[in-house]
């Protein structure tokens, strides 16, 4: 969840699929609404920036609907330049 756009871009290539803001989003949405015994091995996730503001496909915010309510930690990590 943490990919930027370039990054999650050639995630996307290498399965032939388009980077477009839906397709991201698409992808995320699977990765949050997997089987929830994912807790078990997965204690937190950070975010992308653009993350927080998508919702999955039941239209709840990701930070609020899938992650947290599995117990999953959620963050976002901020460039601080110096």
């Amino acid at each position: 969840a943490d990919e930027s756009t370039g990054t999650m871009g050639k995630r996307l290539e290498k399965i032939s699929v388009e980077n477009t803001e839906e397709n991201r989003r698409f992808y995320r949405d699977i990765l949050f609404s997997s089987d929830s015994s994912i807790a078990n091995s997965i204690g937190g996730v950070i975010f992308f920036h653009e993350t927080l503001y998508q919702k999955s496909d039941s239209g709840k915010l990701f930070p609020s609907s899938s992650s947290r309510r599995r117990g999953v930690v959620v963050g976002i990590k901020v460039d601080k330049r110096t």
